[in-house]
């Protein structure tokens, strides 16, 4: 069944190169509205097909067009037009999954499947000639298919009698007999063609509730399959979130066990490591060579900096900053150490001036590497 069912499919689509599709089936192929409604105003027909036995109505299903579909079901498309494998477009309604199309078929069967109530025949009045057939009543649109209405029963009707034995009938009265009997025929005629109607409304409401079972089933099941995928996204969710939280414990476990372990250790060395031996300074720091009020040293470059620094040099004052920081000079100090350069530059000479610039320039480029690094580390974050 489901490779018939491809095949079909298959051949719905499959048109050769060569093959010349009526302009109404390219214009339900290529979902060109405006080209199909000016071909069905102008009197197109609608239930043309291709060399295939499709029509134009068996694409606008396969290709689930609703809006397609409902426009050439309102031009009267034939929804039970066969192709050459035998599909008809309610046929693939019922089996592929279409369901925009299948909705709009589905609207277009209960409308024209609304069963038309048998209406009694009126009474017939003694005239001479048989009265005219009552026509049905309109049927108003319902929203829903109603449930099969089983046809009524007709009565049956006794034919009309060979002779009439009483001679003081008239004849006049035995032409109103005949005449009755002819009427009653007729409605006999016409219940039984509104039986066959109804035959044929409840046979087309027959297959409306198998769509709609079908089209119930599909939805069900769908729901189905979204509620398990759900839970079990739940399910996994909740899997996740207790092992994350497993390993979290483990993990804080650990480091606890791993800190106690390091404290212990710590504590082990601490108390079978031998006392440092504190060594005192062999000598105390001299005054510097530039000022008195400064020792050599970390002041020296400090106060060195702070004087290059005067003028459009800033950046060596900064680096005076950042240098005593990094000494570990306070701030009390610092400031002390950078009014004295300043003092100096403005109430010396010239010639005391340049003397003082080169023998800073010399404090500034000591020849221990490390204090050099200090340095350069200053100016670097002065210039940031």
């Amino acid at each position: 069944m489901k490779k018939s069912l491809l095949f079909a499919f298959v051949m719905l689509f499959s048109a050769q190169a060569n093959a010349s599709l009526p302009e109404l089936i390219d214009g339900v192929k290529n979902n060109n509205k405006e080209a199909v409604l000016q071909l069905l105003k102008a009197g197109e027909n609608v239930n043309a097909v291709n060399e295939q036995g499709n029509s134009a109505l068996h694409y606008a299903v396969a290709l689930n067009n609703a809006e397609m579909a409902e426009i050439l079901l309102r031009y009267g498309a034939d929804m039970n037009i066969s192709n050459a494998q035998g599909w008809t477009p309610l046929k693939i309604v019922e089996k592929k999954k279409v369901e925009d199309v299948a909705a709009v078929l589905h609207n277009a069967l209960a409308k024209n499947s609304v069963p038309v109530p048998v209406s009694a025949p009126a009474p017939v009045p003694a005239v001479e000639a048989a009265p005219a057939p009552v026509a049905p009543a309109p049927v108003p649109a319902v929203e829903a298919a109603p449930a099969p209405v089983a046809p009524a029963p007709v009565p049956a009707v006794e034919a009309a009698p060979a002779s009439v034995e009483n001679s003081n009938i008239t004849n006049a009265e035995t032409a109103r007999l005949y005449a009755l009997i002819e009427s009653a025929k007729t409605a006999v005629v016409e219940a039984k063609k509104q039986q066959e109607e109804l035959a044929l409304q409840n046979e087309k409401l027959q297959k409306t509730t198998e769509l709609l079972q079908m089209q119930n089933n599909v939805l069900t099941n769908r729901l189905l399959k979204y509620e398990e995928e759900e839970r079990a996204a739940e399910e996994a969710a909740a899997k996740a979130k207790k092992e994350a939280e497993e390993a979290a414990e483990k993990a804080k476990k650990a480091a606890e066990e791993a800190k106690a372990k390091a404290a212990a250790r710590k504590a082990e060395l601490e108390k079978n490591a031998p006392k440092p031996v504190i060594k005192k300074p062999v000598f105390k720091p001299r005054k510097s060579d530039l000022n008195s009020n400064i020792y050599a040293g970390d002041e020296e470059i400090v106060y060195c900096l702070s004087y290059l620094g005067n003028g459009e040099n800033t950046g060596m004052r900064n680096a005076a900053g950042f240098f005593a920081a990094s000494a570990g000079i306070n701030e009390a100090r610092y400031n002390q150490i950078v009014q004295m350069s300043d003092s100096f530059f403005n109430q010396s000479a010239p010639e005391s001036l340049q003397k003082r610039s080169d023998d800073c320039a010399k404090i500034i480029t000591p020849t221990d590497i490390n204090k050099q690094n200090q340095i350069i580390r200053s100016l670097n974050n002065s210039i940031r």
